[in-house]
């Protein structure tokens, strides 16, 4: 190693231990927990499995951090949550797709009715 990289680099690559990343948390969140993915957000409810969990982490989900503006997500219907925990593992992405579907239809801005001048 030259003294150039020497003074060049971080101080923490030049140590020849390097500590892992710590992994992602992988515990259950508690009923009422904010759950998000790309623009959509749900809500944990009772009945939440640990398998459910697990699913929904390896799609991408993570909980809401707690000072985050929930305004810009699209909320999941609770109708919508009851069923992925009630369903089978094998029709949870049928389910999800369906309800990130009815949150984006009901985000958009409904039609402008023009008022007729007499």
């Amino acid at each position: 190693m030259n003294l150039a990289r020497l003074f060049s680099s971080p101080i923490a690559s030049l140590r020849r231990i390097k500590r892992d990343a710590k992994p992602a948390t992988r515990r259950l969140p508690p009923i009422g927990t904010t759950l998000c993915c790309n623009q959509f957000r749900l809500t944990v409810q009772a009945g939440f499995s640990r398998d459910l969990w697990q699913w929904l982490v390896a799609q991408g989900w993570r909980e809401l951090p707690q000072g985050d503006n929930r305004y810009r997500y699209r909320a999941l219907s609770s109708t919508v949550v009851a069923a992925l925990i009630d369903a089978e593992p094998d029709g949870r992405e049928r389910l999800l797709a369906l309800g990130m579907s009815r949150a984006l239809n009901q985000s958009a801005e409904p039609p402008r009715v023009e008022r007729a001048v007499a």
